[in-house]
């Protein structure tokens, strides 16, 4: 699908503006792999003008399944203004667009308030989850507001397109079926459960959990990672460590 011009493809093995890390719209290292994509998501000078990446899914969603939709962000440095608003559209075939167009989609995922886009170095997750209907086949990513619900920042820096454009390379996209989720339940009636995903992981997941203090712990109880969870869902990298099975706590005020 195309918009001001076409989404871009980046490679370590690519050659002048479409290497990685050194490329047109910038610098910036694939967070996993050697690869990245990259959009358009506002044009000032071409108001509605949008890129959007798309991909067949490996199978069809499960109708009435929730799933958990992630991936991760970074702003071009040479971009001027950021957009809050990216999200991912699900449909049943695929989309064509006509190379300058918003598409007419309501996104199932949007990206949450508060969660500023406008980082320029290192990936910024963007998550979410929603129910299927079951026609799911293929998965749109990109701006899908007009302008004046982009949630647009001006960040300044901007070279490209006088400063007017918002620009993003896009990584680590992941659809997962919540029922393959591990959770864990108190037992003792109260509802307080904790969601890891995806479990196994190559070292980064996600955890859903009350706000209280985390510890994971390795197979010899030593504690290998602390921090407070603020917020209800909270990426933890342990791709540092070995391989194996790690043990984690949540205490909260209760």
């Amino acid at each position: 699908i195309c918009g001001a011009g076409t989404p871009d493809y980046f490679n370590q093995c690519g050659v002048g503006s479409y290497g990685v890390p050194n490329n047109g719209p910038g610098t910036e290292p694939a967070r996993t792999g050697v690869a990245y994509a990259g959009i358009y998501t506002m044009n000032l000078p071409w108001i509605n003008v949008r890129e959007y990446i798309e991909a067949p899914l490996t199978d069809t969603l499960k109708a009435g399944k929730q799933y958990a939709v992630s991936f991760y962000v970074s702003l071009a440095e040479v971009m001027g203004y950021a957009t809050n608003k990216v999200g991912a559209y699900f449909s049943a075939t695929p989309i064509v667009n006509s190379c300058d167009s918003l598409l007419p989609f309501v996104p199932q995922i949007v990206n949450q308030p508060g969660n500023a886009l406008t980082s320029k170095t290192g990936w910024t997750l963007v998550t979410d989850t929603f129910t299927a209907a079951g026609t799911e086949k293929h998965i749109i990513i990109g701006n899908f507001f007009p302008l004046g619900l982009s949630d647009t920042v001006y960040v300044g820096g901007g070279t490209w397109g006088d400063g007017c454009c918002s620009y993003y390379y896009i990584d680590d996209v992941s659809v997962i079926l919540r029922d393959t989720l591990v959770g864990i339940n108190d037992g003792g009636g109260g509802g307080i459960s904790v969601n890891i995903y995806p479990n196994p992981s190559l070292g980064i997941f996600t955890i859903e959990a009350p706000q209280g203090e985390l510890e994971i712990y390795n197979v010899l109880g030593e504690v290998i990672y602390r921090c407070e969870i603020k917020n209800p869902k909270r990426e933890i990298d342990l791709s540092g460590k070995s391989k194996g099975i790690y043990f984690l706590k949540v205490q909260n005020e209760d």
